[in-house]
């Protein structure tokens, strides 16, 4: 304590002017930059964020530098707009094409008017149960209501059908179709219900997985519910008051149908006759199948085209910022003159998950001009890396919705396998081994032992017996302690180096880290040789 009773700073400590050391770097473009990464809440609209902040971001431009420059890399909500769009079409051309499909077939416009107004109808109700249950429009909801389309039109064309049937054969009136509705009930509900019930599994799902296909499946299951509702309440209604005696008349069907019927009568007559033939198809298509399950390749999502990816990259371990920074820089050059590569932006240090990374990894997002022909470029950019930056390794090239899918899920790979033990170096040895196993899978096309080695360095702690006979105490001691670099990487070492040489031969070159006003006067650290436990000379 000072003689006045308070402790000052400089009693128990050394203040001075030092340069804040650097652990990560961002760029874009090449040059350096800040990026500003957005996250949604839950419950909250990507388009409706992306459009706000875009406006946001209009009135800011002005009150920046002038050289200082706002460039979007990435954003989600022109995929989702894109995808949107894209099922939105869908839908409405399949509309369309069954309902072209039913009048070609049934020859009867009040028929095909009746499944045409079925199918928005059931949509619509479906919209307004999404909105009931917290959902909203997005890839899979849109994919559910698309891939429902067919099995809506299906129920519509059997009710109508018998409708019809029945009308012909016992004279149209309301009491016949009402009649002709109860009797179709169960084979409709039976029908619907074993549908549906394929999808009630799908909504328990957890995890990613279940985010992805609960949408599905509620939507799906949602469609065909109403689907049955409309065709077992709606379709008598409008058939009793769109139809007529005459509609229940017409012969259904053409020239085309009738090639169909006498076609199938004869292929049954020869089945039913003989049925070992069936075998003789059944067979090879089995045998195809089965050939077929094997080869198809698995993975968790379809390959996509966002126009843009993720360049996972790491340098030799022990490398420093700096000499990261350099090789890339060579990176950097290429994507800058590769024809087709918009933009990009560069994290080295940090990552889009928000692990923790070293100074030697870090990922790159690209931005293409076009997705057409999105592979083919991304093997040529990963090609002229690999032959023109030694020392840089690409550990993926995900696209950024299978990157961030990878970073939820906690798996960055398809497959993840974790070793636990309480033994460390049991551990750090079985890894290579349990890698070096399963490399001779069929299939894989890349395995990583998940080893991350920090670098080249050898800690020297000093023998407190001999300190303590220098007269250092071992509380110095242990604040002394050193760490060897090698000669071979000098960007890897400290601020200060020197070479210490023993009398048995034994000699290393050590890197010494002190305060920046001291570097020059810095005193040699007490060292034991490893080998005679002698204390070396410096050269």
């Amino acid at each position: 304590t000072g003689s006045d009773g308070v402790v000052e700073l400089d009693d128990v400590a050394t203040v001075s002017a030092a340069t804040v050391p650097r652990w990560q770097t961002e760029t874009a473009d090449g040059k350096p930059a800040v990026l500003v990464n957005v996250y949604q809440q839950l419950g909250g609209n990507t388009v409706a964020i992306s459009r706000d902040i875009a406006s946001a971001l209009a009135k800011f431009r002005d009150k920046l530098p002038a050289d200082v420059r706002i460039h979007q890399w990435y954003d989600q909500s022109g995929l989702i707009t894109a995808s949107a769009g894209s099922v939105r079409d869908a839908i409405i051309l399949g509309v369309l094409f069954a309902t072209a499909v039913l009048f070609v077939f049934l020859r009867n416009w009040k028929l095909t008017l009746i499944a045409a107004l079925v199918v928005p109808a059931v949509l619509a109700a479906t919209s307004l149960l999404l909105y009931a249950l917290g959902m909203s429009f997005n890839i899979m909801t849109l994919g559910g209501m698309a891939a429902a389309v067919g099995l809506i039109i299906d129920d519509v064309i059997v009710m109508l059908e018998h409708l019809v049937r029945r009308s012909a054969q016992r004279g149209h009136g309301t009491r016949t179709l009402l009649a002709a509705a109860r009797e179709f009930t169960q084979p409709l509900a039976g029908s619907s219900t074993a549908t549906v019930i394929i999808f009630v599994p799908l909504a328990f799902l957890g995890g990613v997985t279940g985010a992805f296909f609960k949408a599905l499946s509620l939507t799906m299951g949602a469609s065909l519910v109403i689907s049955f509702f409309f065709a077992w309440l709606a379709l008598p209604l409008l058939a009793d008051h769109l139809l007529g005696a005459r509609d229940a008349a017409i012969e259904h069907g053409g020239r085309l149908t009738h090639a169909a019927q006498a076609g199938y009568r004869r292929l049954m007559q020869r089945l039913l006759a003989w049925p070992a033939l069936l075998l003789i198809g059944l067979l090879p298509l089995l045998a195809l199948g089965t050939w077929g399950y094997f080869k198809v390749p698995t993975g968790f999502m379809p390959e996509m085209r966002e126009g843009g990816f993720v360049l996972d990259y790491r340098t030799r371990p022990g490398t420093s910022l700096s000499e990261s920074d350099r090789l890339i820089a060579q990176v950097e050059r290429i994507l800058a003159t590769t024809p087709g590569v918009d933009t990009w932006s560069r994290r080295t240090g940090a990552q889009l998950g928000g692990g923790i990374t070293e100074a030697n990894e870090g990922d790159f997002f690209v931005r293409l001009k076009s997705p057409s022909g999105q592979a083919a470029l991304m093997q040529r950019i990963v090609a002229r890396i690999q032959d023109q930056v030694p020392g840089f390794e690409i550990l993926d090239t995900p696209q950024p919705m299978q990157d961030l899918i990878g970073d939820l899920t906690g798996s960055p790979r398809p497959v993840v396998i974790r070793l636990f033990g309480d033994n460390w170096n049991q551990l750090v040895t079985l890894a290579p081994k349990v890698a070096d196993a399963i490399s001779k899978v069929r299939g894989l096309a890349e395995v990583q032992n998940g080893l991350n080695i920090a670098g080249d360095a050898v800690e020297i702690k000093v023998d407190r017996i001999k300190a303590a006979l220098e007269g250092i105490t071992p509380p110095r001691s242990r604040s002394r302690s050193i760490r060897i670099c090698p000669a071979r990487s000098p960007r890897t070492c400290c601020k200060a180096s020197r070479w210490l040489a023993c009398a048995c031969g034994w000699r290393r070159k050590i890197a010494i880290r002190c305060a920046a006003s001291r570097r020059c006067a810095c005193a040699p650290p007490m060292v034991i040789c490893c080998r005679c436990r002698a204390s070396p000379r410096s050269s």
